[in-house]
């Protein structure tokens, strides 16, 4: 609009007032109007300078929201006091209020019960919730403690999945089931790497009663293996679900769970208490009653590694050679300079009787047996293991093993076994 003035003024400027014709006898209607134009000029400064923040963009000050102030999950850890030795531990996370309400979240060791967590490893949990929820909230200091001061030196990095999984529960208010175990190394990708010590590990979750374990894919490829030296016993002790990623680890530890995955773990609870009941558990795996049972587990939880492998012992499926790392570690197992694992009270209970066997699972028996199956850089320190144990442990024969474990720790591929992952 253009302002010009038709009377001269001294109250208002002229460029206020707008081309209007007012008659010369009402001058106070002229003045009126500009008068209201330039209060009406004032009110849109005055309302952004005194604006009220909209709640839903709260000020940088503001304290982040956490759901919940506390969370925890079992893992699954070697003992570094006893060889071949497994141990459940409890993870537990803590939320405490930080003094100063914009400070990032940070991740704090209790010092006497995380000493399993390096920084590194932390970090890689911390980058990999920051990216999947767009940062973390601030304000806070999250405690990290576990109880299991004997097996933190020996197993660091089995413990970074469980603490994702509860810090995450913190994060989103989710509940975890109680019945779980996990273990398994996070990536700030979100991959898991494999760990160390998986067999005495699943005996521990036998022997606590798990009603699933969650294992990295990884590890299972060899576990696979088990079977051939220790019969279905090695897959059926615990309900193993492989994962490959934390989404996955993430849906099997959440509660409530789906009825499908309800439905598989009962299923497969009853099929661990008629296998080890049987006094020869391989044979009866083969029961076309058994498969088809196996089979519908399958379908229902499909992550099932228990089940899936246990099918496919059923249907004659399961491996015919053993891989160099899962040679490696059943050998070694069982010789006098590897941790000993005698099998046929390592799965029992607190108040069990083992089962009468027509085959005994000893040593003694399984090397024979499976030496042909073994990675061709094994086989001869299985030799001169079946000569030591047969042998009776002589001095003799232990001056022969001795000098054949120095060759077998030089040949191509094994010295890589043998260096902590």
């Amino acid at each position: 609009m253009i302002f010009k003035s038709t009377q001269q003024t001294d109250a208002f400027p002229t460029e206020l007032v707008p081309a209007f014709h007012f008659p010369a006898r009402h001058p106070f209607a002229a003045k009126l109007l500009c008068l209201l134009l330039f209060t009406a000029s004032l009110i849109p400064a005055f309302a952004v300078e005194n604006e009220t923040p909209s709640p839903s963009v709260p000020p940088a000050v503001q304290r982040g929201v956490l759901k919940k102030r506390e969370a925890s999950v079992s893992t699954l850890l070697m003992d570094s006091q006893r060889p071949a030795g497994g141990h459940i531990a409890e993870v537990k996370v803590t939320a405490v209020e930080s003094e100063n309400s914009a400070a990032p979240l940070t991740l704090k060791l209790n010092e006497k019960q995380s000493a399993a967590l390096v920084p590194e490893a932390v970090h890689e949990v911390e980058k990999h919730l920051s990216v999947k929820y767009n940062g973390l909230p601030a304000g806070w200091n999250v405690d990290i403690a576990i109880s299991a001061a004997p097996c933190l030196p020996k197993d660091r990095p089995s413990t970074t999945l469980a603490c994702a999984l509860a810090i995450d529960s913190l994060l989103t208010g989710s509940g975890l089931d109680k019945t779980i175990a996990v273990t398994g190394d996070l990536n700030a990708d979100g991959s898991i790497r494999p760990v160390r010590g998986m067999y005495p590990k699943i005996k521990a979750a036998r022997i606590k009663d798990c009603s699933l374990v969650i294992i990295p894919r990884k590890n299972a490829e060899v576990l696979a293996e088990y079977a051939v030296a220790y019969g279905p016993e090695a897959l059926a002790a615990a309900h193993l679900f492989d994962v490959a990623t934390f989404a996955e680890a993430r849906a099997l530890a959440l509660t409530p769970r789906p009825e499908p995955l309800q439905r598989a773990i009962a299923a497969f609870k009853e099929i661990q208490t008629a296998l080890f009941r049987q006094p020869d558990p391989g044979t009866w795996i083969r029961h076309p009653k058994v498969a088809e049972r196996l089979k519908a587990i399958t379908i229902d939880a499909p992550g099932s590694f228990s089940a899936r492998t246990l099918l496919a012992m059923a249907e004659g499926r399961e491996p015919k050679t053993l891989s160099l790392r899962s040679s490696f570690e059943i050998v070694c197992s069982m010789a006098p300079f590897g941790p000993r694992i005698d099998h046929v009270t390592d799965w029992l209970r607190p108040g069990e009787t083992p089962v009468p066997r027509k085959i005994s699972n000893g040593a003694h028996e399984i090397l024979p047996r499976i030496r042909d199956r073994l990675d061709p850089r094994v086989r001869d320190y299985a030799s001169a293991t079946i000569n030591y144990l047969a042998a009776r442990a002589s001095p003799e024969a232990y001056k022969r093993l001795s000098a054949e474990f120095k060759s077998f720790k030089s040949k191509p591929g094994i010295a890589d076994l043998l260096v902590p992952e």
